[in-house]
């Protein structure tokens, strides 16, 4: 199996420049917030992301804390998705 990152990296086709300009705005967020950007790419291109970053950041936290949890059960659920279809 490969690691979560690398499968989210390959899945965005992510160069070393591209990588940078996700990391950078992941360090303002993750010091706000107290832990990293969580985040559904499915559906998502690279320039909609971004503008995810960019808009969450300006978040209040608790508004943004149901927004990741959100994310986090809209990810578990498409991991479950994917071992039920195997």
């Amino acid at each position: 199996k490969l690691p979560r990152r690398v499968i989210g990296h390959r899945a965005l086709a992510l160069c070393n420049h591209q990588r940078t300009n996700f990391k950078t705005p992941n360090q303002p967020y993750s010091k706000k917030f107290g832990y990293p950007l969580i985040i559904t790419v499915r559906g998502l291109n690279r320039h909609k992301i971004l503008f995810e970053f960019r808009q969450r950041l300006t978040a209040n936290p608790e508004n943004e804390f149901l927004t990741a949890l959100s994310g986090v059960h809209k990810i578990a659920l498409f991991r479950l998705l994917v071992l039920f279809q195997h």
